[in-house]
């Protein structure tokens, strides 16, 4: 990850184009504010379609993950400088082959009762019936304060604080956090929901030191 630079107002743009939908496009900008202080903004948007097709439905999946990072660094002295940077990247697949196709003798009843169709209407077909959710959600947050303190020409202390949330759930219409509905014409039903998130603070405190002939982190 390139850090903020006070030397050049700079930019780049990217876009590539692929097979199966591919499209991918990528962009940053460096601002120098002042002698002492620069900020830097990144962003990226990718989709792709599937590679398998759901011959029940005739569907394809698809991928979307998209994201951007906003860095701002200031110079406090020659020997100190500080970046505080946050980014957030979200990816969310819809796969499509998870279909009401199949199901077991006994399930019959379990759809009828709760108004779903199944495809194909094959009663003596004994495979699992699903309706489950089509999809996944990603999301992933990110903030970080990076200290940096030269001592000398050999000695660097640096101090990184950080701050991670994560959330993964599923994807079911109008069930908030997702969830997958299942029947076994066998063994019944069951329902779950599917969500995991994890919220992590850190912190590093590390010496560098930089010889003719060795190098060496303590942290």
């Amino acid at each position: 990850t390139k850090k903020p630079d006070t030397a050049a107002l700079q930019g780049d743009l990217e876009a590539n184009l692929g097979n199966f939908g591919l499209q991918e496009y990528r962009g940053a900008i460096n601002v120098p504010i002042g002698s002492a202080t620069a900020a830097r903004f990144s962003g990226y948007w990718t989709t792709r379609d599937g590679q398998i097709e759901n011959i029940v439905t005739g569907k394809k999946g698809e991928m979307e993950t998209r994201g951007a990072r906003v860095s701002l660094l200031r110079k406090i002295t020659n020997d100190v400088e500080a970046t505080l940077t946050f980014e957030r990247h979200e990816a969310q697949a819809r796969n499509a082959l998870q279909e009401v196709a199949a199901y077991g003798r006994n399930t019959l009843g379990f759809a009828a009762a709760t108004g779903v169709t199944l495809l194909p209407a094959n009663a003596f077909d004994r495979k699992v019936q699903a309706a489950s959710g089509q999809g996944r959600d990603q999301t992933f947050e990110n903030a970080a304060l990076d200290v940096s303190w030269k001592i000398n020409d050999a000695w660097t202390f640096k101090s990184v604080t950080g701050y991670q949330d994560f959330v993964r759930h599923g994807d079911k219409g109008g069930y908030p956090g997702g969830g997958v509905d299942r029947t076994n014409g066998l063994f019944g039903a069951f329902t779950y929901i599917v969500y995991t998130g994890d919220k992590v603070l850190s912190q590093e405190l590390n010496f560098t030191y930089e010889g003719d002939s060795l190098s060496s982190v303590l942290g």
